[in-house]
């Protein structure tokens, strides 16, 4: 799937702790990437991604995820719903069994307000297929 402005982060393969801030008004909705280009081998691949949110009220994904189909990068699309903070985590894991996490701090911002309705929740987490 083709998309043009994404929120993207790009994994690093040295600094593990690496987090991408977003910072987002109500209602937008956009795809998160998580970009595991620069930090793996030529020969790995993405087999599955896991796409988690302790905040599924911030951040209410949709209901599939992907994995790009060279496969070194996975997306999920997000609506940043209702006020507050929340944090996303995507676990891949690798054609060799390795495992990479990508953390995403979220912050979704309600004022001014605009009387937009409240978002009902979304799902804590999403797989890949």
């Amino acid at each position: 799937m083709a998309y043009g402005r994404t929120t993207t982060a790009y994994v690093s393969g040295y600094v593990l702790d690496r987090v991408q801030v977003i910072h987002a008004q109500r209602t937008q909705k956009r795809p998160m990437v998580a970009n595991l280009k620069g930090a793996i081998l030529p020969e790995q691949t993405i087999v599955s991604a896991t796409w988690k949110t302790n905040s599924p009220w911030v951040t209410i994904f949709d209901p599939t995820a992907s994995i790009s189909t060279d496969g070194k990068s996975t997306t999920v699309s997000t609506t940043f719903a209702n006020g507050g903070w929340g944090s996303v985590k995507v676990e891949c894991t690798l054609n060799d069994g390795q495992k990479f996490n990508q953390m995403f701090n979220v912050r979704v911002v309600d004022m001014p307000w605009f009387d937009e309705t409240f978002q009902s929740a979304g799902p804590y987490s999403v797989t890949t297929p």
